[in-house]
């Protein structure tokens, strides 16, 4: 199996674990052996999984004095009749990070999907108001919100750059060179869906940007790109947001359909990030830490916190220990 949780790691007979880091930097075998020897290895995962470093982490939880206000109100759905649930009532306070927790099947994904349900607006949302009988506390939530781990986009050109809207700021910076306008390569020549003839490929091979095609930016990570365009702040600003989410190991030119789980989220979540964070919100997220290293977790948090500071609320099902013991209230199923 594929497994980040220390507890199961710990209770395996033999461990492989593949790093040192991840991306282009990955995909190495750190160490392979039994249990025992795992023990006394000091990999980056065996040194979360065999102290006390993992409750050691400082997952910077300050709040906002507005969300501490917000910390005031709660959001009630009463009389939950769905799946195994028969007249139950979710009561949690807003501006918070609140946990679901609970073996499987106990109804966490249930619950989450009747809050995102009762908060809904958009096309038939009456439809997506069942299974429950009232809402006490509305008034302070304006809608609802749910960042799945799907894929990312169907379509085969798609990456996170293009997701976040970053490579139509590059392509109009390629767009905008001398060189360009002299080989009269416009703006639609620099996109992925773009079949160019064996010329134009040439030509727009020879268009540079600080010494760098198109084709070298696509091979660099978003860390190396992100000091590029120095004199593009929306273009680092944009990059700067999956670098917050943790993902700045990626390539510029990474497919949307190889990113895991995990990742997609997170990039769902950089997309939250770069709009202007509307307040009085709820974030719903099932199982965030899904695909995660222990080291990765204090920043999902951190991010869950900059979205709550804006009087947001973020609701998760999750039952990873460093998640249940870091949010401002539990709920255990």
């Amino acid at each position: 199996m594929v497994e980040h949780n220390k507890d199961i790691i710990a209770n395996a007979e033999y461990v492989v674990e593949f790093g040192p880091e991840a991306g282009r930097n990955g995909g190495k075998i750190v160490f392979q052996g039994t249990i025992e020897k795992y023990k006394k290895a000091k990999t980056p995962t065996s040194k979360y999984v065999f102290s006390e470093k993992a409750s050691e982490v400082d997952y910077e939880r300050n709040p906002s004095q507005k969300a501490k206000a917000m910390q005031k109100h709660t959001l009630e759905i009463k009389g939950i009749t769905r799946n195994n649930f028969k007249n139950f009532n979710l009561k949690f306070p807003l501006g918070s990070l609140v946990c679901i927790s609970g073996n499987i099947g106990t109804g966490k994904s249930t619950l989450l999907g009747i809050a995102y349900g009762a908060l809904f607006k958009g096309k038939d949302a009456w439809k997506h108001r069942v299974g429950f009988k009232s809402i006490e506390g509305k008034t302070h939530v304006r809608r609802s919100y749910f960042v799945d781990q799907s894929l990312l986009s169907s379509i085969p050109t798609s990456t996170p750059a293009t997701y976040l809207g970053v490579w139509e700021v590059i392509r109009d910076v390629y767009a905008s060179l001398p060189q360009s306008k002299k080989m009269k390569l416009k703006k639609s020549h620099f996109s992925f869906n773009t079949q160019n003839g064996k010329e134009s490929v040439e030509l727009i091979e020879k268009i540079r940007y600080k010494k760098l095609s198109i084709n070298d930016l696509m091979k660099m990570t978003i860390d190396e790109a992100i000091g590029v365009f120095n004199d593009f702040p929306l273009v680092q600003r944009k990059l700067g947001f999956l670098q917050e989410v943790g993902l700045g190991y990626l390539t510029l030119g990474q497919k949307s359909k190889t990113l895991s789980g995990g990742e997609a989220q997170r990039v769902r979540l950089a997309k939250i990030l770069s709009k202007k964070l509307g307040d009085r919100c709820l974030y719903i997220l099932d199982i965030p830490s899904r695909g995660l290293h222990l080291s990765d977790l204090p920043t999902l948090v951190k991010v869950m916190q900059k979205i709550i500071d804006k009087t947001n609320t973020v609701l998760i099902a999750e039952n990873r220990e460093e998640l249940i013991n870091n949010s401002d209230f539990q709920i255990k199923l």
